[in-house]
């Protein structure tokens, strides 16, 4: 009997290998750390989040990406988290089957998880001018805020977001980029 379990044991892991969706059986990568908002958090290998549509079920957003419902790490406002999308770089947004998904990080401190939407908060040197750092660092100008010298920006799908904050920060009319992060979202009572 112990050596039918093996070969089922084996069977199940060697298949789950096989379409990809193997994260479920081992620990995700951790990326290297960054900073944000004052916390410290890392990218989540294997991980990845999208956009939970008005009225769709988790299993019908996991079957958009070819994920099975097991895949579900869990919800975040009106983001859903699953292991699985590949192994990017740290991409601002990436395509799985047509569906753009998002990274996924954990906080170093408080183990929670957090999505990462594409977007950088850049603190802007005097003269305030959004629309240049936008235009000469090809990113999208989400919203301007002179009175407080911060912008924020898109970062072109595809591309490493934190190599577009550190780069960024290098610029002589930045004072500092970071990657924008959502960890905690307001539930409705």
């Amino acid at each position: 009997m112990n050596s039918m379990k093996r070969l089922v044991a084996v069977a199940v892991l060697t298949l789950c290998a096989s379409s990809g969706w193997a994260q479920d059986a081992v620990a995700p990568k951790k990326g290297a750390a960054f900073q944000s908002a004052g916390a410290t958090y890392r990218v989540v290998g294997g991980m990845r989040a999208m956009t939970l549509a008005e009225g769709q079920s988790n299993d019908t957003a996991l079957a958009r990406v070819g994920a099975p419902a097991t895949a579900l790490v869990e919800t975040k406002g009106r983001f859903i988290l699953f292991r699985g999308g590949g192994s990017a770089p740290f991409a601002a947004a990436m395509a799985v089957k047509g569906t753009s998904t998002i990274p996924v990080v954990e906080n170093v401190r408080t183990g929670g998880l957090g999505v990462v939407p594409g977007t950088l908060i850049v603190v802007v040197k005097p003269p305030f001018d959004a629309e240049s750092i936008a235009r000469d660092n090809h990113l999208e100008l989400v919203r301007a805020f002179p009175g407080i010298s911060t912008a924020v920006y898109r970062v072109p799908d595809g591309l490493d977001i934190q190599a577009a904050a550190a780069t960024l920060a290098t610029r002589p009319t930045v004072a500092s980029a970071e990657v924008e992060v959502l960890e905690h979202f307001a539930t409705p009572q």
